[in-house]
């Protein structure tokens, strides 16, 4: 262990290795009514059956807890604004801002909002949790002796955290920089750069700039993503956290695949996290038949399939958050939430402050303003992906899109398909669901859907290993748009034309180890830069090229001379390969660790733009580490992968093996009759009440 000088202490006595989690014969637990089976097959995935419904969600909270719990246990302090109480000082600012986004209204309709039986489920999820940590307590996993803390118990009310929502579709942040913007350039030229509202009741004599830099450095804190310097110390300061790049769903009704039946694929775009963000599992009862993903620490299945329906989402760019600015005397009611802090003798004080618009996130207490965020997330149902659980039991399509209204946040397109077609649905809006014989959704991307409406264009019919293909596919739809352009161009420069000649030369596809493409992608980075230059100030131009991506219309209509300026610089600054990923553990801070906790690197293909994405923010690489692709003519041909494996311990078989399969693009049987669980059977645990 560290010092907070990060000197060596003496070291402490060897410590004995926690046991794994018992995952064969039987244990006794109480909070259960009946014997629960669970069957992990080949893949790590827990296959639970239970005989009522509150037996099942015990079960599954007893289960990811065995699988997850250091990450469950860390991500609940993260949300909830309690990191400062095990890392210390460096965290009370974001601790304070993370409080903020909290919902605070009555907890009878909340609960209801999520649909029926959603807080017993809730109940019955977190004594299963509580079950497990009563016994991990005895003999704790690694990760809390490295973090220097212990698990603590849950509660229902734990579930229904906003952080994860607000993150994942929160635009307050562009809305902050369009403040930035248009103090700069003004309002007319602002909009035009990026269109969207600016915060509401600006003063005109403010300093639009100033109000937009506050605003950012605040929202910035919200959700910051727990990095360790040393163990037992303060976390790094001011590093940040991705929510995530976007993602990809796509079906393909029974004219248009193989198989006779619809077909349906599904791959967010997350941050590439050890362990991973989604947890697999299968959960039967009566009134319960489900498989997929979820996040470890929630109930039910996320996206995957009943024995009706199947479905996958993508994030949709909604409008959740409005900013005002009031003067002071519009605050109307002030809440004390004091903040405790390892190592202070005393909590911090600290007081939440809110207007009939919203919660006050900062202010400017010298000319008497306050700014105020609005956000559906103060609603009741706000809680992220917690709406799912509506989903899971959804009798077929149409019933998965009455469903649909239990889930408002975060804003996403659900795809689904069953025996009576395909179509999606946004949440949060009063559309109602779309049919067609394709249906495709990525986050309103110019570049990935381009491409995906390429490879399903025509009247192909498509099989899983087809798809399969489509969801690695690197062909960049931008390059293809935006490479002939520069068939008419000439350079004087040597070296100019040679990087001109390799990209008109080059297949278009973002493979690893190719060098054209590594050159386009530095041509394309060069290339919206030059463009925005000329437009946006430079203090502000880092922020801007954060928010937005390349637009193609500006991209095709620029000057022969900017298009030979981003070339020479492609040329200079390209690299010889594509970025490799590395799946990386909060805890992975010394040689040893990095070595036992981190999985990688592996060397992939794609960028932001490609169907295969794979991007970098904020130093975590952001890409699909669950995919699906299910085939509702037979539920036991859909595949997935889940990377870099099932379990959070090192020791555990299924810790990484999946790893090597999502890097070499490979699937595994998403297995879910009784026949094929029981051929692919690794091991089974029966839990019997106490």
């Amino acid at each position: 262990m560290l010092s907070a000088t990060g000197c060596s202490r003496q070291a402490p006595p060897a410590r004995r290795e926690p046991a794994l989690p018992p995952v064969t014969g039987s244990i006794s637990v109480s909070g259960l009514t009946q014997p629960v089976r669970i069957v992990r097959d080949r893949w790590g995935v827990a296959h639970i059956t239970a005989q009522n419904e509150h037996d099942l969600f015990f079960a599954q909270g007893f289960v990811q807890a065995q699988d997850r719990l250091f990450q469950m246990d860390l991500w609940r302090r993260s949300v909830q604004g309690r990191l400062s109480e095990v890392l210390g000082p460096n965290f009370i600012d974001r601790d304070a801002m993370t409080r903020r986004m909290q919902y605070r209204g009555g907890l009878d309709a909340e609960w209801a909002s999520y649909g029926p039986e959603t807080r017993a489920i809730a109940q019955a999820f977190v004594t299963g949790i509580n079950a497990w940590i009563a016994r991990a307590r005895e003999d704790l996993p690694e990760e809390f002796v490295l973090a220097g803390w212990k698990p603590e118990l849950w509660i229902p009310e734990d579930l229904l955290n906003r952080t994860d929502a607000f993150l994942a579709s929160g635009d307050a942040a562009s809305e902050a920089f369009r403040a930035q913007l248009a103090g700069a350039v003004g309002e007319t030229r602002a909009a035009a750069l990026m269109p969207g509202a600016l915060p509401r009741g600006l003063p005109k004599d403010i300093d639009v700039q100033k109000a937009g830099e506050v605003l950012n450095d605040a929202l910035r804190r919200v959700g910051t993503t727990p990095f360790f310097l040393s163990f037992g110390v303060r976390p790094k300061p001011g590093a940040t956290g991705a929510s995530g790049g976007g993602s990809n769903a796509w079906a393909l009704a029974a004219s248009r695949s193989a198989t006779g039946s619809p077909l349906l694929a599904s791959d967010p775009h997350r941050p590439l996290t050890s362990p991973s963000l989604r947890y697999l599992v299968h959960l039967q009862a009566p009134g319960w038949n489900v498989i997929g993903a979820t996040s470890p620490w929630l109930p039910g299945v996320v996206m995957g399939h009943n024995d009706r329906v199947a479905w996958g989402m993508a994030a949709y760019p909604g409008d959740t958050q409005d900013l005002y600015v009031e003067p002071v005397s519009a605050i109307v009611e002030r809440i004390k939430d004091p903040i405790t802090v390892k190592g202070y003798g005393k909590p911090v004080a600290f007081e939440k402050e809110y207007t009939r618009n919203g919660v006050v996130i900062a202010s400017d207490r010298g000319h008497g303003l306050v700014f105020t965020l609005r956000w559906t997330g103060f609603e009741p149902g706000g809680a992220g992906e917690l709406g799912a659980l509506a989903l899971d039991r959804a009798a077929g399509a149409r019933e998965l899109r009455d469903a649909v209204v239990h889930w408002k946040l975060p804003v996403v397109d659900v795809v689904y398909a069953d025996d009576s077609g395909v179509g999606h649905q946004v949440t949060g809006t009063p559309a109602p669901g779309v049919s067609s014989a394709v249906v495709i959704a990525a986050n309103e991307s110019p570049a990935r859907t381009g491409r995906l409406k390429e490879l399903l264009g025509g009247a192909r019919k498509f099989s899983v290993d087809e798809v399969k293909m489509q969801q690695h596919d690197l062909t960049a739809w931008n390059a293809e748009q935006l490479v002939p352009r520069l068939e008419g161009l000439r350079s004087k420069d040597p070296r100019v034309e040679d990087v001109r000649q390799r990209l008109l030369k080059w297949d278009r596809r973002m493979a690893d180890g190719s060098d054209a493409a590594a050159v386009y992608a530095a041509f394309e980075r060069a290339l919206w830069r030059r463009i925005s230059e000329a437009r946006v100030p430079a203090t502000l131009l880092n922020d801007y090229l954060g928010l937005t991506e390349l637009n193609l219309a500006d991209a095709m209509n620029a000057g022969s001379a900017t298009l030979l300026e981003a070339l020479s610089i492609a040329g200079q600054q390209a690299k010889s390969e594509l970025p490799q990923v590395t799946f990386r553990h909060p805890l992975a801070i010394t040689q040893a660790t990095r070595r036992t906790l981190n999985v990688g690197p592996f060397a992939v293909g794609g960028d932001a733009g490609t169907v295969m994405s794979v991007a970098s923010r904020s130093n975590l690489e952001i890409g699909a580490s669950f995919r699906q692709i299910i085939d509702v003519a037979d539920w036991d041909a859909s595949v997935a992968t889940n990377a870099p494996g099932q379990s959070q311990w090192p020791r555990s078989p299924h810790f990484a093996d999946l790893a090597t399969l999502w890097a070499a693009g490979e699937y595994f049987p998403l297995v879910f009759s009784e026949k094929s669980i029981q051929k692919n059977a690794e091991s089974t645990l029966t839990l019997q009440p106490r």
